[in-house]
């Protein structure tokens, strides 16, 4: 189901997930904002899918941070150092969408500047280039179901990256 390649990826830390504590709280309810608390030294990645036990699930690859984020219903339930290939500067969307045959399958979403792409079913190869730590890659792919997204995009996800919030997605103004 999820094609990544899961290899135990030695990731050098950033300075600010060095000297993060390893205690960490818990997020908000959805569409709230979460404390983003960094992965300790120690750790390849986090996975707390109590915060959010159901809903729709988002994946985003950061190629500038080399980090993986899991949300489920707008709310983060894992994250985990990466290799994400950086040979590909631009924003990917797809979603696993059931097929003709009715076997789901990871197919490309038409964003900006690749409408064309849309519907398009993707190159396995492609997601094989992430690298993730086993234990990661496991259970990600036991939340991955039809209508589950992936991002992978250029921007950075660590709050140390970049100076602004983002809103993945917000329902609040369609009325």
């Amino acid at each position: 189901m999820l094609a990544f390649n899961n290899t135990s990826a030695q990731v050098a830390p950033s300075f600010l997930e060095e000297a993060a504590l390893r205690n960490h709280g818990m997020a908000m309810a959805a569409g709230a904002a979460a404390l983003h608390v960094p992965l300790a030294e120690n750790e390849s990645y986090r996975w707390t899918p109590e915060a959010s036990p159901q809903g729709p699930v988002t994946v985003i690859g950061s190629r500038s941070d080399q980090r993986v984020l899991v949300l489920r219903n707008g709310v983060e339930i894992g994250r985990s150092r990466a290799e994400v290939p950086t040979n590909d500067f631009e924003t990917h969307v797809l979603t696993y969408a059931p097929q003709a045959d009715g076997r789901p399958r990871w197919v490309l979403v038409g964003v900006p500047g690749h409408a064309g792409d849309d519907g398009r079913p993707l190159d396995s190869g492609i997601l094989n280039q992430l690298r993730l730590p086993r234990g990661f890659h496991a259970v990600v792919a036991e939340v991955i179901v039809p209508g589950s997204t992936v991002l992978v995009t250029q921007a950075p996800v660590l709050p140390d990256n970049h100076g602004k919030g983002m809103t993945v997605m917000d329902s609040a103004g369609a009325r």
